[in-house]
């Protein structure tokens, strides 16, 4: 007799990307932490923790082709 694994679902937090973009802006520009904001802009602080480091490779590689 096989037993069925129930699926965890989570409840993932709904947010505007604009808000994502902005709290990624305000943490690499050092204006505030990833903690501060997550709760500014209703960011999950895990997805800005996340997405910071993508964030900042695409940063500089778009001002490396800017001659």
């Amino acid at each position: 007799m096989s037993m069925k694994k129930k699926r965890f679902l989570a409840d993932y937090k709904m947010y505007n990307p604009q808000n994502l973009e902005k709290a990624l802006q305000a943490v690499f520009t050092k204006q505030m932490s990833q903690k501060k904001a997550a709760e500014t802009f209703g960011v999950p602080q895990t997805t800005i923790s996340r997405r910071l480091p993508k964030f900042i490779t695409d940063l500089m590689e778009s001002a490396k082709k800017i001659p």
